[in-house]
Parts: C-alpha cells; structure tokens; sequence
C-alpha cells in the first residue's frame, strides 16, 4: 500500500530520497546532487510517496515573499519504474492541501519544458519564457492555491 509521508533531512528516508532524486534529475545529465549546495534543504518541508521503498518525491520550500505567502515546489520526481500511474498529480494534490493548510497561497516552480503540460493539466500557468538550468529548457510556472472554507476543510 502506498504511503504519502512528510519527513526532516535527519530522517532514514531523506537517504532514499536523495538518491531517488539524484538517479532521475541529475544522474541522466551527468550532473550529482553530491556536488551541489544542500543548506536550504533544512529550511524546506519534503514528501515521498512511500512504498518499500521511496518511488516519488517533493520539496516545498517557503519563500520570503512580502505579499502572498508563497512556496517554491521543487525537485519533483517519480521512479521511472512507476511513471504514468498518476504518482506524480497526487503528490502534487497533496503537497498542496498541506501548503495550504501552512498559510502557502501560491506556488511558484521552475519546471522542465518537457514537464510543463502536466504542471497545467494541475492548474499551473506559465509565466514569462524560457530558460536554462542544469543545461536544459526550465520555465518558471505558478498556481493560487484557492482558500478552504471551514465546510471545505
């Protein structure tokens, strides 16, 4: 049964999630995750689909935004062994009844070109154009989370 989990960097998860991430985002452009500056992480919340073993991943990281709170959704992943299981939209539907219910009103991400329709069919827009990150196209995406009402909660 798959498990939706929140966890800290001290966690025994946050090994298999580093290495989930590092396999599928960084690995297949010959880049490491190894190599790269890790101290924000401390600052952000992360989430895993748990199932065994970690098979998706997410982190959310709270920006100091002065006029709506708003949360950076980044390093989004999914096993490759799982794709196309729907894994993906409901970490993210997830990700956001949490955000919401921490006071995130909107969320911003730099999401791959290759990623950007699954981001809209979630009710993400594209703002501005592209651009390159870790060597390949990145476009900047945001979403209103709408406000629950306490009979929606």
């Amino acid at each position: 049964m798959m498990e939706f989990v929140e966890f800290q960097v001290d966690s025994p998860l946050y090994r298999q999630y580093f290495e989930l991430r590092n396999d599928v985002l960084r690995r297949p452009l010959g880049l490491s995750l190894f190599d790269e500056d890790l101290s924000d992480e401390e600052l952000s919340w992360h989430f895993a689909l748990f199932e065994q073993r970690v098979v998706a991943c997410v982190m959310l990281t709270p920006l100091d935004e002065m006029d709506v709170p708003t949360a950076k959704l980044r390093q989004m992943c999914v096993c490759p062994k799982m794709s196309r299981q729907g894994l993906g939209k409901q970490l993210v539907e997830r990700v956001e009844v949490i955000a919401r219910a921490r006071g995130v009103r909107k969320v911003t991400m730099s999401a791959r070109v290759s990623a950007e329709s699954f981001y809209h069919k979630l009710g993400y827009e594209t703002v501005g154009s592209s651009f390159l990150s870790v060597g390949i196209p990145h476009v900047t995406m945001q979403k209103l989370l709408q406000v629950m009402s306490p009979e929606q909660s």
